[in-house]
């Protein structure tokens, strides 16, 4: 950058690089570190930095340290994104934590992508809060916004999906999903969005990218369930963010599973602006210790990834949890020392059946005959832990 001042009188054009030319070396570092003065600049420059880019530069300066926090306040609002769906954006993050609901697919990756959200917001739900079904408490706050269902899918009891839009309108369009299992579970294991592009989830206080490397990093889209008849539109939405779309790694067939845990750090984590957010139903600390296996399995002609995850309930447990393991034994084990430990006139049937007939019978396993004094979470996660070096799985452990 030059001034008249500084042009050679020898009508060159050149302008020699001298300590009052020559731009300060450190005018980059001062437009990131001071977004208040620059904010213009700064969201320019950052919004064409990669997450992880985003995340090296607090290894570059101190004074650079705050980039990314300020980065996630502005370009990842959450609250902001959702304002296109809800008017109470802060009053459905409260009752999609008091549900347990997630939100996953076309909406999660436009929100960490930084993109302009779509026109569609599916949200996924199981259980039961008291005797109201999870899904029907959300149906219910999706109408109170001014929704009606459009479409219904019901294909069971327990699977369902409901088409919401606002009367007069055909977008934006919220999906509302009854899954069979938890939604973290559903998601994973049955892979009802085909990608693992689209299999992010959010919970009304964080946002998990399980295979951030591949989706955020690398721009691909991998197989996550065999394609049928339903997959195109999903798989559209995902090809019109620019990913390459794929079945597998090929590295991926030459091995064998690989766990991956959602505090790993392969697992995009953030946590959202949670000002004014209730604590959810299920704490997060739960939903970060979810643990799962991912393999190649094929079904002729097609590659794609299997995910190995359960869920866990159990008596003794105060939450749902989502691993690859199972410790019902000792969760069993946990009710019977329970049992033993209970007056014997709040036993099943009053104290007048022996602790033999109530253990063979399964009876002290029904919350609605044993009431707990104390649970078992806090072991649950040293029992997983257990069980899980026992295993051999051995596998690719790149993503």
């Amino acid at each position: 950058m030059s001034t008249s001042s500084d042009a050679s009188t020898n009508g060159s054009s050149h302008v020699p690089i001298n300590s009052t030319t020559a731009p300060s070396p450190s005018r980059l570092v001062d437009f990131l570190a001071e977004p208040n003065a620059y904010y213009p600049i700064f969201d320019s420059n950052t919004r064409n930095l990669e997450a992880n880019d985003l995340l090296k530069l607090r290894h570059v300066s101190k004074s650079l340290t705050t980039v990314y926090p300020t980065v996630q306040k502005t370009q990842w609002n959450v609250n902001e994104a959702l304002k296109k769906f809800v008017k109470d954006r802060k009053e459905f993050r409260n009752k999609l934590g008091l549900a347990s609901c997630v939100i996953s697919g076309q909406f999660a990756l436009d929100f960490l992508d930084r993109s302009a959200v779509g026109d569609r917001l599916d949200i996924f739900a199981h259980g039961k809060m008291g005797g109201l079904a999870n899904a029907e408490y959300m149906a219910w706050w999706i109408e109170h916004e001014g929704y009606a269902v459009v479409r219904s899918y019901p294909y069971d009891d327990e699977l369902m999906t409901e088409v919401y839009v606002r009367p007069g309108t055909s977008d934006p369009t919220i999906y509302l999903q009854n899954t069979r299992d938890t939604p973290i579970v559903s998601l994973l294991r049955v892979g009802p969005q085909y990608s693992l592009a689209l299999a992010n989830i959010m919970t009304s206080t964080k946002v998990y990218a399980p295979f951030a490397r591949d989706t955020f990093r690398e721009h691909r889209s991998y197989l996550n369930k065999l394609l049928d008849d339903y997959c195109a539109d999903l798989l559209t939405a995902v090809a019109q963010t620019g990913r390459r779309m794929l079945d597998i790694r090929h590295i991926a067939t030459r091995q064998g599973s690989v766990i991956r845990q959602f505090t790993d750090g392969s697992t995009w984590t953030m946590e959202l602006n949670n000002a004014g957010i209730d604590s959810p139903t299920t704490p997060d600390y739960v939903v970060d210790f979810t643990t799962f296996a991912i393999s190649v399995t094929r079904k002729h002609p097609q590659y794609y990834y299997w995910i190995d995850i359960l869920q866990i309930s159990h008596p003794a447990l105060a939450y749902t949890w989502a691993h690859l393991c199972s410790p019902k034994g000792r969760l069993d084990a946990a009710m019977a020392m329970e049992l033993s430990m209970t007056p014997r006139d709040n036993w099943p049937g009053s104290g007048n059946r022996s602790f033999d007939d109530i253990l063979l019978n399964g009876d002290h396993l029904k919350p609605d005959l044993l009431a707990l004094s104390r649970y078992y979470d806090d072991m649950l996660t040293e029992w997983l832990e257990e069980e899980l070096l026992e295993r051999d799985d051995v596998g690719y452990s790149g993503w």
